[in-house]
């Protein structure tokens, strides 16, 4: 649940809310995890490191992530860094 501060948005006149969330754990090897750490700390949301291996596309069960998302009411923000070479 997101955190309301006192805080205000100048040009609306309102309180924001303000999501805190944490990135994955190399020291936590699973997805659900990261996420059972999240939830424990009551943190909103879990930040997928896209560079790590098993948090690629290809390694990444969709529908179970998904479901335990629902379970948990916890969203994901996701990290892709890309290296231009010239």
């Amino acid at each position: 649940m997101p955190r309301t501060v006192k805080n205000f948005d100048m040009t609306m006149k309102k309180s924001m809310p303000i999501h805190l969330g944490m990135p994955t754990l190399i020291e936590s090897p699973s997805f659900m995890q990261s996420l059972s750490l999240c939830t424990e700390l009551g943190l909103d949301f879990v930040e997928l490191n896209m560079n790590l291996p098993e948090y690629q596309l290809e390694n990444i069960d969709a529908s179970s992530v998904s479901r335990m998302l629902t379970e948990t009411g916890k969203y994901l923000s996701m990290v892709m860094l890309t290296y231009l070479i010239n």
